[in-house]
């Protein structure tokens, strides 16, 4: 982990140094801090405990777990009123690689069990699923939000309306981005398998979901570590040294765990018949200290270009013709 973050902090400083502008956009690209690369590191551990985001991240984890089947629920009742959700059920296998076999069985057996339901139970589905994902998904948006405001640093002063809207605001673009994922994974193949193109072109396309997904995690990352912390005038950049490390190292610890989990693990012994459960929620927990982990790197960065701007000279004005 020590060394992604180090290579993202690398890439980072790497960037050509610009003077500081009064104001950025998402499209500019930031100033590199002059980075110390030992304070840096140890500055990140030290907050990582001081500030008890593994404890976070439980919290985190464990209202996700809550919010997933509903969230499952909800999405096969929509689906299933428009098309044939059994199609899901059929692409699942495209998630092999992401989650650990175990939780994806876990999920597998629940798509079946709800697609196999009746149709007069879907309708009902869809309200009574929409009511639970929203509450549940909700908290756990909302306990990601206050992770986040303690990485960074900062006093939440949102008003409770605030709070709430914006929870509620972080929830929907994370179903959202659930659902695009979703899409690119198991539904595409299915689509294209279905239309008359050439072999060549289904496999092209299969292949390029894959970067696709990896610039969505970039993106959501970039909107998470923006939107979701209480921050007065945070600065808007896409490829933060937290950002850059978090995406990369939540694909790949994402592999690493599924493999740990198939080859090494004994979560069926110990745990019996919730071992999957306890999988998917291992899942969860490394997913959000990661992110969090981002997110105090990216604290540790905007510190030392905030000391690197105090210390450095005033910019001379460039001369015109």
């Amino acid at each position: 982990m020590g060394a992604l973050f180090a290579a993202a902090a690398l890439l980072y400083a790497g960037r050509r140094r610009t003077a500081p502008a009064a104001e950025t956009g998402p499209l500019q690209m930031m100033p590199a801090p002059r980075v110390h690369w030992g304070r840096a590191f140890a500055n990140v551990w030290n907050e990582q405990s001081r500030d008890h985001i593994s404890v976070m991240a439980a919290g985190v984890a464990f209202y996700g777990l809550l919010s997933i089947f509903p969230a499952m629920s909800a999405l096969i009742s929509i689906y299933g009123l428009i098309a044939n959700p059994i199609v899901i059920e059929q692409q699942i296998s495209g998630l092999i690689g992401v989650l650990p076999h175990d939780a994806l069985k876990l999920l597998s057996d629940q798509l079946h069990a709800l697609i196999a339901a009746p149709p007069t139970k879907l309708g009902l589905g869809v309200i009574i699923g929409l009511m639970i994902t929203m509450w549940s998904a909700t908290s756990a948006a909302g306990t990601l939000m206050q992770a986040l405001t303690v990485a960074y640093e900062s006093e939440d002063d949102r008003s409770v309306l605030g709070f709430y809207a914006r929870a509620f605001g972080l929830t929907f673009a994370m179903m959202l981005f659930a659902l695009i994922s979703l899409f690119l994974i198991a539904i595409v193949p299915a689509i294209l398998d279905s239309l008359p193109f050439p072999p060549v072109w289904s496999k092209l396309v299969a292949l390029l979901r894959w970067p696709i997904l990896v610039v969505l995690v970039f993106i959501g990352l970039a909107f998470l570590y923006r939107f979701a912390p209480a921050r007065k005038q945070p600065r808007w950049h896409w490829l933060g040294a937290g950002t850059i490390a978090a995406a990369v190292l939540w694909l790949a610890g994402s592999a690493a765990f599924s493999v740990y989990v198939a080859q090494f693990s004994s979560y069926n012994k110990t745990y019996g018949s919730i071992g999957a459960v306890v999988v998917l929620l291992m899942w969860f927990y490394v997913s959000a200290y990661i992110i969090l982990a981002g997110a105090e790197l990216n604290a540790e960065m905007d510190k030392q270009l905030e000391a690197s701007t105090e210390e450095a000279p005033e910019a001379r004005p460039v001369a015109t013709r």
